[in-house]
C-alpha cells in the first residue's frame, strides 16, 4: 500500500456535513483524489456532491455541505495513485462511517 488515506466525516445538528479526506504519499508519487458525499435512498447510495483534488506528497479535499434530515450518509473516497512515469499503481476505494441525520 502506497497511499495513507485519512477520512473525517461528521454532521452537525443543523445538517452541516463536514467532509474531508487526506492522502499522504511517498516522494515520487502523485494522486487524484475524489470524495463523494453519498445519501442512502432505499437500498441505494446516491452521490449528492463531490470534491476533487490532485497533487504530490499531500493531497487534501474538504468542504461543508448541508444535507436534509431523515437519511443516512457516508463518504466514498477514491484515490488513484501514479508513479513518476505516470503509471497507475493503485486505486483504493474507502468509505467513512455511516452517519444518520
Amino acid at each position: 500500500v502506497i497511499a495513507n488515506i485519512l477520512i473525517s466525516f461528521s454532521i452537525s445538528a443543523s445538517g452541516r456535513a463536514d467532509c474531508s479526506a487526506t492522502v499522504l504519499l511517498p516522494s515520487g508519487y502523485r494522486a487524484d483524489l475524489t470524495v463523494e458525499l453519498q445519501q442512502k435512498v432505499g437500498s441505494k447510495w446516491d452521490t449528492i456532491h463531490d470534491w476533487k483534488a490532485s497533487g504530490r506528497n499531500f493531497v487534501e479535499v474538504s468542504g461543508p455541505w448541508y444535507v436534509p434530515s431523515g437519511y443516512s450518509y457516508q463518504l466514498k473516497v477514491t484515490t488513484e495513485v501514479y508513479d513518476a512515469y505516470g503509471n497507475l499503481v493503485e486505486d483504493p476505494i474507502e468509505y467513512s462511517h455511516v452517519r444518520d441525520y
